[in-house]
């Protein structure tokens, strides 16, 4: 019995040209710097082209560690971030890759409102707003 090895190669012809590698890695939002504020969350996503075929690997990072709270839906991924102050300044990436290539990064920075300091600040502001009221209510 001979086998038909023709119908196998145009096959495998036509899955290799619908192969479309991870070319584009955006952030939403795409502040960069990210504010959050201490002890709140925000959600990041990272999208990839829509194109891109087979789906992709995400994997996110905070400075040089992989975090794993990540949710993957085909193109796009997302991870919560809580502002923690230790995480100030550090880089948020996201890392894309498909087809056996070296991925594709979005990166951002994180800046982390620390609580302490956004009240002190108003307290100084009002305080100093107390006072020059007060100077200009004195009678003359």
């Amino acid at each position: 019995m001979q086998k038909n090895h023709s119908a196998f190669c145009v096959m495998k012809i036509f899955y290799i040209a619908h192969l479309v590698s991870v070319h584009n890695v955006s952030l939403i939002p795409s502040d960069n710097k990210l504010t959050i504020r201490e002890g709140s969350m925000k959600e990041v996503q990272c999208e990839v082209n829509r194109n891109a075929y087979p789906a992709p690997g995400f994997f996110w990072y905070v400075a040089s560690i992989q975090i794993v709270n990540a949710f993957n839906t085909g193109y796009r991924t997302s991870v919560t971030i809580t502002g923690n102050k230790v995480d100030n300044q550090k880089t948020l990436q996201c890392r894309a890759t498909n087809n056996n290539n070296p991925p594709k990064t979005a990166t951002t920075t994180l800046n982390i409102e620390c609580k302490n300091i956004l009240k002190l600040f108003y307290n100084l502001v009002h305080k100093h707003h107390r006072k020059y009221y007060n100077f200009f209510s004195l009678p003359r």
